[in-house]
C-alpha cells in the first residue's frame, strides 16, 4: 500500500492562513509592527519561504502517489526522503505567523473588538477547513486541512495570550508529544486507554491528538512557535533575525550530525528497554513525528523563513525570485489541484505505458511539473490580485 504521507501537508498550512497577504489584517498589522517600508519585503520573506514549501510538497507527492510507478535515481530520492515532512513543518510554522500577525493589532491596541473579529475569523476558517478536509480526506489519505481546523480553533482562544503563555504551552504539547513517541517507543497510541469512550470514538481521538501525520502533539506546538516568533518581532528587527537565523543554522546541524551518528553507529539491543528509549529518542522518523525530526525540521524551517526574509530586503534578488515568490501566494491551490492532477494521472494515463518508458521521462515530467506550477502561478498574477482558493479564504 502507498504511503500517503506529507501531502496535504504544505498547501494547507498555506492556504488558511499562512499568507498574510491572504489576512486581511495582516496589512494593518504590519503597520501596528511599525514597519510601513519594510512590510512589502518582510511579506515577500514569508512568501518566499512558502514558495519553497509548495515545491517541496510537490516533489513528496508526486513521490508518494507514483510511488511503484516509477524507478528513479538513488540520489534523486535521498533528496525526496529528506524533504518528507519538513515542507509540512514549514507550513504550519508559517501559518503560526500568520495567526501572529493577525492578532498583532489587538495586542497593541488591547480593543475587543479587534479580538472578537480576530476570532470570529479563524473560527470561520476552521470550520471550512474541518469541513472541507473531511471532504477531501475521501480523496486523499494524507488529508491535513481538517487538522488544520482543529489547530486554528485552538489558535483563536490563544490569540489574546502573553508571549510567555504560547512559549510555555508550545513547549509543553511538544514535551508531552515527545515522552509519548519515547516510551511507546515510536508510537504514541493511546487508542486503549480512551477506548472506555467508544472503539470508533476513541481512534478519531487518539488520531487527531497523539497517533495522526499531523496530530495535535506535536504537529500544534510548531504553529504557537510561529506564533511566539511573531510576538518578539523576530522579523522586524534586524539584528533578532540574523540572530535567529544563526542559532537555527547551528541547532539544525548538531541535531542532523547527532542523528546520522545515531543512526549508523548506536547498536540497537532490545534487551535493554533503555536503548531502546534512547533510539526512539534519537531516531528521524516523520510520522508520527520523532523529537529529533520534529528539533531538525523546525530549526531548517526557520533557517529557511530568515534567509529568504533577508534575501527579500534585496529588490534585485527578490525580482529574480519573483516566479517563487507567486508561487508561494497559491499553497491552497495548488495543494488541492496538484493532488487532483496527479491521482488522475495515476488513474487513467501511466497505466497505459510500461514501466521501464515511464521510469524513463520520469525526472523530465517532474521537472516539468515544477516548472509549470512555477510559470502558471507567475502568470496568474499577471491578472489576479490572489488565488481562487485564496481568495474564498479571504472572503470568510
Amino acid at each position: 500500500m502507498k504511503i500517503l504521507m506529507q501531502k496535504s501537508v504544505t498547501s494547507n498550512c498555506d492556504g488558511p492562513l499562512g499568507s498574510p497577504e491572504n489576512i486581511k489584517l495582516a496589512t494593518d498589522s504590519s503597520v501596528c509592527l511599525g514597519l510601513e517600508k519594510n512590510a512589502p519585503g518582510r511579506i515577500n520573506g514569508f512568501d518566499l519561504a512558502r514558495g519553497v514549501a509548495v515545491l517541496g510538497m510537490i516533489l513528496v507527492n508526486l513521490d508518494s502517489i507514483f510511488l511503484g510507478e516509477f524507478v528513479l535515481p538513488l540520489w534523486y530520492q535521498k533528496i525526496v526522503f529528506f524533504l518528507y515532512g519538513r515542507a509540512a513543518v514549514l507550513f504550519v510554522m508559517l501559518a503560526g505567523i500568520g495567526v501572529g500577525l493577525m492578532s498583532w493589532k489587538f495586542m497593541l491596541s488591547k480593543d475587543p473588538r479587534e479580538l472578537k473579529l480576530v476570532r470570529s475569523s479563524l473560527f470561520k476558517r476552521s470550520a471550512v477547513l474541518f469541513i472541507g478536509g473531511l471532504f477531501f480526506l475521501q480523496f486523499w489519505a494524507s488529508d491535513i486541512l481538517h487538522f488544520y481546523g482543529v489547530f486554528l480553533v485552538l489558535a483563536a482562544f490563544l490569540v489574546a495570550a502573553s508571549e510567555v503563555i504560547i512559549l510555555m504551552l508550545g513547549i509543553g504539547i511538544f514535551f508531552l508529544g515527545s515522552l509519548l513517541y519515547v516510551i511507546n517507543l515510536g508510537d504514541p497510541n493511546l487508542t486503549q486507554i480512551l477506548e472506555p469512550m467508544g472503539s470508533t470514538f476513541s481512534s478519531e481521538i487518539d488520531d487527531v491528538l497523539f497517533s495522526g501525520q499531523y496530530a495535535l502533539f506535536p504537529w500544534l506546538a510548531f504553529l504557537l512557535f510561529g506564533m511566539w516568533l511573531v510576538r518578539k518581532n523576530t522579523f522586524h528587527e534586524p539584528q533578532k533575525l540574523k540572530r535567529a537565523f544563526a542559532w537555527s543554522l547551528a541547532i539544525f546541524m548538531v541535531v542532523e550530525c547527532v542523528s546520522f551518528v545515531s543512526s549508523h553507529y548506536m547498536v540497537t539491543n532490545e534487551d535493554s528497554i533503555y536503548l531502546q528509549y534512547l533510539s526512539a529518542l534519537l531516531s528521524s522518523e516523520v510520522f508520527p513525528v520523532s523529537p529529533f525530526f520534529a528539533l531538525s525540521a523546525v530549526s531548517g524551517g526557520l533557517v529557511v523563513i530568515c534567509s529568504l526574509t533577508l534575501l527579500s530586503q534585496n529588490p534585485k534578488k527578490l525580482f529574480s525570485l519573483s516566479f517563487l515568490k507567486d508561487t508561494g501566494k497559491l499553497p491552497l491551490s495548488i495543494y488541492i489541484s496538484h493532488i487532483f492532477i496527479a491521482l488522475w494521472l495515476e488513474e487513467f494515463l501511466l497505466p497505459h505505458f510500461s514501466k521501464p518508458l515511464l521510469s524513463s521521462y520520469a525526472l523530465p515530467f517532474i521537472l516539468f511539473f515544477i516548472i509549470l506550477t512555477l510559470v502558471t502561478s507567475h502568470m496568474w498574477f499577471r491578472k489576479n490580485s490572489t488565488g481562487p482558493l485564496e481568495w474564498v479564504m479571504r472572503k470568510i
